[in-house]
């Protein structure tokens, strides 16, 4: 499964598109992820279910300092 994530500016301008890699967090968790290496920075894709919803994504940016 190829999943794509697209970033954009407040705007509505494109920034930029990168494939998320898959992994299995857990038993009921289906995670993907992107390391962007320049500007470590790592985005993580998780899904959840809710009762208005059946089911939704969200990203998570996450700056990876040393």
């Amino acid at each position: 499964m190829q999943v794509m994530l697209q970033l954009y500016s407040n705007n509505g301008e494109f920034i930029e598109e990168f494939e998320l890699m898959y992994s299995k967090a857990n038993l009921s968790n289906e995670l993907f992820s992107y390391f962007n290496k320049d500007k470590n920075l790592l985005y993580i894709m998780d899904t959840e279910t809710s009762e208005t919803f059946d089911q939704f994504h969200k990203i998570h940016e996450y700056r990876i300092e040393e």
